[in-house]
């Protein structure tokens, strides 16, 4: 079963996302009441094109729960022999969207939240945040896989389709591995509290990754400044010259706010 987001054809800048479905011989298109303007829609990877930024962050996560919850739907519909018309389909999705996303219990992202919760007062500020980088990131892997990851998960399962994500989203073997530990630290949370895991067989081996450091000059930088690029580039060009003055990452920016600016 595979899903597809794209725009309504519409004259309109704030489209309306549709979604096509295909499983087995079959093909459901719907609209969704979901909407973006066009020129915040990335077309090849049909999501928005900045899902760092929190509006459109929240939008990503909302298109990833709609499919998870279609594709449970459609599976149990075709499990129990029962038809599945567009009618039904557009009504359970127009439910789903008017639903605020929830973590379903008994799953591995609900272990992960009950976790960070409980060290969020024990640890400093930078791990908390790094502990809901890695908790995203499931949530995204899920809407990659269009499925909900259960406590008792298989761990070759998991592993494949980690790596496999980390790869189409280009991340470091380094973040690969780390969040592969810190899926293993929660598996060992949920033994400690008795709930039967399968953490012994969820092996993650050690490795450290050397990546060669770039550093660009001052010569570099104005070169970029003063390179012409295409539009859909040239928010990126501006984050990197950013970035590189200021010494702090986008993440970072996303999160400013003027109470934090200081004059002085």
């Amino acid at each position: 079963m595979t899903f597809q987001f794209y725009l309504s054809h519409t004259e309109n800048e704030l489209k309306s996302i549709n979604l096509k479905i295909f499983y087995g011989k079959h093909k459901i298109n719907i609209e969704t009441s979901l909407k973006i303007y066009s020129k915040e829609w990335d077309f090849e990877k049909g999501r928005p094109k900045n899902i760092y930024k929190k509006h459109y962050k929240q939008l990503d996560s909302r298109l990833s729960h709609l499919k998870i919850q279609l594709a449970e739907y459609i599976e149990n519909k075709v499990n129990k022999g029962q038809n599945i018309s567009h009618s039904l389909i557009k009504r359970k999705a127009d439910i789903i969207c008017k639903k605020k996303n929830s973590i379903k219990q008994g799953s591995l992202l609900r272990l992960i939240q009950e976790y960070i919760d409980l060290k969020k007062d024990q640890v400093c500020y930078s791990t908390y945040k790094r502990y809901n980088v890695f908790k995203n990131l499931i949530e995204r892997i899920e809407g990659f896989k269009n499925k909900t990851y259960s406590i008792n998960i298989s761990p070759s399962c998991l592993v494949k389709d980690i790596i496999a994500f980390g790869e189409v989203e280009m991340y470091s073997k380094n973040t690969i591995y780390r969040t592969l530990s810190f899926i293993k630290t929660i598996l060992n949370y949920a033994e400690s509290k008795g709930i039967k895991t399968n953490a012994r067989s969820f092996v993650v081996k050690k490795q450290k990754f050397v990546k060669k450091a770039v550093s660009l000059t001052k010569q570099d930088l104005i070169k970029i400044q003063n390179t012409v690029v295409p539009e859909e580039l040239q928010p990126s060009k501006d984050w990197l010259l950013i970035s590189c003055y200021t010494g702090q990452r986008i993440s970072d920016f996303m999160s400013f706010t003027s109470e934090k600016i200081k004059k002085n």
